[in-house]
């Protein structure tokens, strides 16, 4: 590894296929079908400059990508190595359906060669940047190709620089490396999605006479992968349908709606084939595992759900309740029935949409979203994004509790979202501006500058020489509008639930912008061109550098933060406040303190034998350099653990504001893990821990006693062990048990021995939980139950026994 840039072999390896797969794609533009994304239209990324840009690029976008794993993809990794799971358990939960293509064979293949646990977890991740950043190339090139059809009148000299900006924007925009560099949903439903619109709007811009049938099919199916992979990607596949829709009916000479109804009609069928392609594909990849029949009884759900899962969100969020519609079983009610409903709106959209285009003032229409898209969206963004950034406080319920008079309030992973407003209606108007300060706070300057360039297009209309097509603006109008949907229908929004309408912003506001940058540098030379563009992405790269490996927690130079140096319960702010990749960051700090440490020793402790443990779910794969290595995280119990000088504790700040801990400790920290002056980790030692007086006690919400509802577990295990020896034993020393309720449980549900809450993991209606070996020493009849306060649930409890004698 090399120390200054912190990148692995397997890391350099895969920056170097995406490098390849780039020339290649510039080389074979000239080739490729009309409509598809390609990277110049015919003229090649092949000067010197460019390359060793675009190669840097890549490079700083794989750094360490496969040396931590986040809370999210710990769990998904673990249920893709599990024979009997292979992501089944996620994919019931209607998401990952595109990953779990490439995956599951991935895993298999990895495990075949006998790879260790840690390098089969690096290669997935591997596969999954390295899939990502063709997805996002694809996207990139997509928004070109649809800035330079056929009646813009382009130059083909100047397609090449515009690409470039493009991909420079798209790999160095914060959420675009959470998407590449964590094993999750966002990557293939992110880049999908935009790609997907792009080439959409540009078969409708181009309006060629009588498509044929197939034509458009391009851009469903990559919707269809986006969709299937994520909830908030599925509004992009039914606007892709009503756009090719909308592009037949307009080419058709005669009846445009007869051909407008039938092409959409002919993209919701594509869309289903192409889900149930995958569906069928990821079956085959597991066929002669157990995963194979966990999986057959939801396979056809997740054929259609793509098209309709969008009704989930206002059932979930607006309507107030929660994931109590998660079950399988609702959700193939809820999706049958909401299926016909959808492709009546999906046909009467392609009507409506052919009847405005073909209206004699579809042209004056056109020219108004031309006129205004740019300085409207911008206002609201500056106006409302600045307003949330100064004067909205966000907290969590329950660390916070809810006003009486603000009920409708949306849920996720067991917490509530809200500002302490005393009636519904400011709580509103505050999610608007929380809405908007996160989407500008993820933003670097420098793209929000060249952004904000755009808003000359106006004054300098008569010389710009291209006139860039309508759908360009009005997709920038679209995702400066998402903010608004998403808030109103009281969705999360936060920069990961807000990444398709960001990346959309950044791309379009590039192409707009670009225009007037050229016209600036007109008749400069060609170094100068490129001279700035090298500009624009060291400014950038200087910003987000602070906030590696994974930008998560990124804010803009000009934004800062309260409580820098401590977090407060159920206070989160408007970026991220950490995944887990801190376990990494304060295990390296640790090695390189080991390493400058004259005798081995820190302070007075061995070095050989640190442990590193964290507190929130998270790994860090490197376990044993520099002596240190890493448990499984979590802690098992409050006040059992190990309290050694060598036991050292990370505390991440999401662990202490999402209600995992219910106090921060009131001692001072061995050392912190800062992104650009805020903390983001503590690491404590557990002696002085324990000298202080600290306990793990997690922040657990319980069910009211007298309404709460009564759920059975269906099956558990293991249903006994022998005294004093543990069962499925754990590195730390606890025992592992399972648990499987009738009822799917949120993720804030735990397990209960007697009367001692044990860690748990959810996921679906099953949970597995950790026993301190404590818990098992003595004989005797011992209760198991799960409570899920958040649900207001609980089980009955079930009988749990330690056989053994004196």
């Amino acid at each position: 590894m090399t120390a200054w840039l912190e990148i692995n072999g397997l890391e350099a390896g895969v920056a170097f296929a995406a490098f390849i797969a780039l020339l290649l794609g510039s080389r074979l533009a000239p080739i490729l079908p009309p409509g598809l994304p390609s990277w110049t239209d015919g003229r090649r990324l092949s000067a010197l400059p460019v390359a060793a840009a675009a190669l840097a690029i890549l490079t700083l976008s794989a750094s360490e990508t496969t040396q931590f794993l986040t809370i999210d993809e710990a769990g998904i990794i673990d249920r893709l190595a599990d024979a009997a799971d292979r992501g089944v358990t996620i994919w019931n939960m209607g998401g990952l359906h595109s990953t779990m293509l490439i995956q599951v064979p991935a895993v298999r293949l990895a495990q075949a060669a006998g790879l260790l646990p840690d390098t089969v977890q690096a290669v997935l991740k591997a596969v999954h940047w390295l899939t990502g950043a063709l997805f996002l190339m694809a996207a990139a090139g997509a928004m070109a190709s649809l800035a330079v059809t056929d009646r813009t009148g382009t130059p083909r000299d100047r397609t090449g620089p515009l690409a470039a900006v493009l991909l420079l924007a798209g790999f160095l925009l914060p959420v675009s490396s959470m998407a590449l560099k964590t094993l999750n949903y966002d990557a293939v439903s992110l880049f999908g999605a935009v790609a997907a619109l792009c080439l959409a709007c540009r078969m409708l811009e181009e309006g060629r006479p009588a498509p044929a049938w197939w034509q458009g099919s391009e851009a469903v199916v990559m919707a269809a992968l986006a969709a299937q992979e994520k909830l908030s990607a599925s509004p992009v596949l039914l606007l892709v349908c009503v756009l090719v829709g909308v592009a037949h009916g307009l080419a058709a000479p005669d009846r445009p709606f007869r051909r407008a109804v039938l092409a959409t009609l002919g993209a919701v069928t594509t869309a289903l084939l192409t889900s149930l392609a995958t569906a069928l594909l990821v079956a085959l990849a597991m066929s002669g595992e157990p995963a194979l029949a966990a999986l057959a009884p939801t396979l056809l759900l997740g054929v259609h759900e793509p098209l309709v899962i969008w009704i989930l969100a206002p059932l979930r969020f607006l309507m107030n309740i929660g994931e109590a519609l998660l079950t399988v079983q609702e959700r193939l009610w809820i999706s049958g029935l909401a299926l016909l409903p959808t492709l009546a709106a999906l046909v009467a959209g392609a009507i409506v949409g052919v009847r405005l285009l073909r209206d004699r003032r579809a042209p004056a229409l056109g020219r108004a979203v031309e006129r205004l898209s740019v300085p409207a969206g911008m206002a609201m963004l500056l106006g409302f994004g600045i307003a949330g950034l100064s004067t909205v406080s966000p907290v969590w319920a329950p660390m916070e509790p809810i006003p009486g008079g603000a009920t409708l309030v949306g849920g996720i992973n067991g917490l509530r979202l809200h500002f302490g407003a005393a009636s519904h209606a400011v709580h509103l108007a505050e999610s608007i501006l929380f809405a908007y300060g996160v989407f500008l706070a993820a933003i670097p300057t420098a793209l929000l500058l060249l952004a904000l360039a755009a808003l000359a297009r106006p004054a300098l209309r008569q010389r710009l020489a291209p006139r860039r097509p309508a759908a360009i603006h009005a997709l920038f109008g679209l995702a400066l509008a998402a903010p608004l949907l998403l808030a109103l229908l009281g969705t999360p929004t936060f920069q990961r639930y807000m990444n398709i309408p960001i990346l959309l912003f950044i791309l379009t506001a590039a192409v707009l912008a670009f225009d007037v940058w050229a016209l600036l540098l007109r008749g400069t030379g060609r170094p100068i061109r490129i001279a700035a563009v090298g500009v624009l992405a060291l400014l950038v790269v200087m910003e987000i550098a602070p906030f590696r490996p994974l930008y998560a927690a990124f804010r803009p130079l000009a934004l800062s933060y309260p409580d820098p140096d401590r977090p407060r319960p159920g206070h989160p702010n408007f970026s991220w406040t950490g995944w887990g990749e801190e376990t990494m960051l304060a295990g390296k700090e640790l090695a390189r303190r080991c390493a400058a440490a004259p005798d081995g020793r820190l302070d007075g402790v061995p070095c050989d034998g640190l442990t590193l443990r964290p507190v929130y779910i998270s790994h860090w794969p490197s376990s044993g350099e520099g002596g240190v290595r890493t448990v499984p995280s979590g802690i098992a119990d409050p006040d059992s653990w190990p309290d050694g000088p060598s036991d050292h504790y990370v505390i991440n700040r999401q662990s202490v504001v999402g209600g995992i801990l219910r106090a921060f400790p009131p001692v001072a920290p061995e050392f912190e893990v800062r992104y650009r002056g805020f903390a983001m980790a503590w690491v404590f030692r557990g002696d002085r821990l324990r000298a202080a007086g600290y306990r793990f006690d997690p922040y657990r919400t319980v069910p009211d006693p007298v309404t709460a509802r009564m759920e059975t577990v269906e099956a558990y295990g293991p249903t006994a062990t022998e005294a004093g020896k543990p069962f499925n034993p754990q590195p730390d020393g606890s025992s592992a048990l399972w648990l499987r309720t009738s009822s799917r449980l949120h993720p804030g549900a735990y397990a209960l021995l007697d009367d001692i809450p044990l860690t748990s993991t959810v996921a679906g209606n099953s949970l597995s939980a950790l026993v301190p070996r404590r818990l098992i020493e003595a004989p005797g009849r011992r209760w198991l139950q799960v409570i899920d306060g958040e649900g207001n649930m609980r089980t009955d409890p079930v009988p749990f026994d330690i056989i053994g004698g004196p």
